[in-house]
């Protein structure tokens, strides 16, 4: 048995189906159940979607809505993200919670290893007099 497609039922509940197809499409609803379930799903999905479309707040409500919105965020005053900046970010332990100093420490700390390790590898190039001959027989 082949059931009413979505499309077949949501044009019956709309009434959009011709004579021949709606007399089919109710003679099929007689003996089948899952399709009467689904069409009364339907019609009640309808109504509760008509009731949500009426209602129009109007002009007014539209024209004020970026200030209300505003005075609501202003009275709750800071959270989230910019409270933990103003109040947790402080001392040491604020640098390790935040990425972006997090990053600037990290990119400090490269710059000064890269910096000891050009100092230490032309150390003995630039003072030749330092190396001991011993050493150099040594080797």
């Amino acid at each position: 048995m082949s059931h009413l497609s979505d499309e077949q039922l949501s044009a019956l509940a709309d009434r959009a189906l011709d004579a021949r197809a709606r007399d089919a499409a109710e003679r099929h609803l007689q003996g089948c159940a899952a399709c009467r379930d689904s069409l009364a799903r339907l019609a009640s999905q309808d109504r509760e979607l008509r009731a949500a479309l009426e209602h129009d707040p109007g002009e007014d409500y539209f024209a004020t809505f970026a200030a209300r919105v505003g005075g609501r965020i202003r009275a709750a005053g800071f959270e989230g993200a910019q409270a933990k900046a103003l109040g947790e970010g402080r001392g040491l332990a604020g640098w390790f919670r935040s990425p972006r100093k997090l990053a600037l420490l990290g990119a400090a700390a490269a710059v000064i290893a890269g910096a000891g390790i050009v100092m230490v590898a032309t150390r003995e190039a630039r003072m030749p007099a330092l190396r001991s001959p011993e050493l150099e027989g040594r080797a």
